[in-house]
């Protein structure tokens, strides 16, 4: 059996009005040919807090059934201007965000979670990782 997943980046969503239009029609005609959908990063952008990263996960989960997970770019954590001395503190907040939205969308957060797909295991983290942010999931990944 062939199993089908789409992997797709940098959509910014919430950057601009019209582009989200296009983007959700491209996104629901490919959504119709995949068994699971995997979001690499820059899912959307933080101009209105969470508020794109909602529209969009409600979006996604609303047109498709199928298992769906997302890792994490900068424009998700930081906004579009990259942020330098972010505290671990901050940073670990932010990922509790994410995966508390992901929960209320049926998403997996790779940072937090692995998606499992009947015998197949799909892990992940974000550009910017540093190995302590996941403490025992990381140790656990690695070994995989």
């Amino acid at each position: 059996m062939i199993m089908r997943i789409g992997v797709i980046s940098d959509l910014h969503y919430g950057m601009d009005p019209e582009l989200d239009t296009s983007k959700e029609k491209a996104l629901k005609s490919m959504l119709k040919c995949l068994d699971s959908l995997i979001l690499c990063g820059d899912n959307a952008e933080l101009f209105q807090g969470l508020h794109f990263h909602n529209r969009l996960f409600a979006f996604l989960r609303k047109t498709a059934g199928i298992p769906m997970a997302f890792v994490l770019g900068n424009h998700d954590l930081f906004g579009h201007i990259m942020r330098r001395g972010v505290s671990y503190n901050e940073l670990a907040s932010k990922l509790d965000q994410f995966s508390d939205l992901a929960k209320s969308y049926d998403l997996i957060h790779l940072e937090r979670e692995d998606l499992m797909i009947g015998s197949f295991t799909i892990i992940g983290t974000y550009g910017h990782y540093d190995g302590s942010l996941s403490g025992d999931k990381f140790k656990e990944d690695s070994k995989t």
